[in-house]
């Protein structure tokens, strides 16, 4: 009985379409498509309905293609503004190159003198914070100790407020963080 019940099945159901062509042919097997049809022919003419479906074509495959390549929001707006602005800038690009081909030196020189501070800095930076790592004391790095030991002088005071505060119930509550007070 089973066995009659899924021919049976079987012999009704059509597989589902995985295209639009493909949905729009289900559709019209179904005669859901005519009654379709004949409610855009009350609203207008068959060019209006060739439009109509033509664009509701192309919105269901960009929907589709989203859905599918699951792509969030912040990703199709970075799609959107990059691609509007290579369709904009290539051919600025192109009409203006002569010149700035001519004014490259000029863009080079000034991002030297402009960069050459901030990474003169950097590595200065870098090998300061290498020395002082090391051991090796570099200039500076007394000032460095007393801001450490300040701070560990405040946070020392705030815990035996806190255990003066609590009445020494239980555990002292700076326990736990003993070790990491120098």
């Amino acid at each position: 009985m089973a066995t009659l019940h899924l021919r049976h099945c079987n012999h009704r159901r059509t597989p589902p379409p995985s295209t639009i062509y493909t949905l729009l042919t289900y559709l019209q097997k179904r005669k859901s498509y005519s009654v379709i049809k004949t409610a855009m022919a009350e609203n207008g003419s068959d060019q209006q309905q060739n439009t109509f479906h033509k664009k509701m074509a192309k919105v269901l495959v960009v929907i589709s293609i989203i859905v599918l390549a699951n792509v969030d929001l912040v990703s199709l707006l970075m799609a959107f503004f990059l691609t509007l602005l290579f369709v904009i800038l290539f051919p600025v690009l192109i009409i203006l190159s002569p010149l700035l081909i001519i004014l490259l030196p000029v863009f080079i020189i000034l991002a030297v003198i402009i960069l050459t501070p901030w990474l003169i800095t950097l590595v200065l930076v870098v090998f300061w914070i290498y020395d002082y790592v090391t051991g090796k004391h570099p200039i500076g790095a007394d000032h460095v100790e007393k801001a450490r030991e300040k701070i560990v002088e405040v946070a020392k005071k705030v815990k035996n407020k806190v255990d003066r505060a609590v009445g020494g119930e239980g555990e002292e509550v700076g326990a736990c963080c003993r070790e990491y007070l120098w």
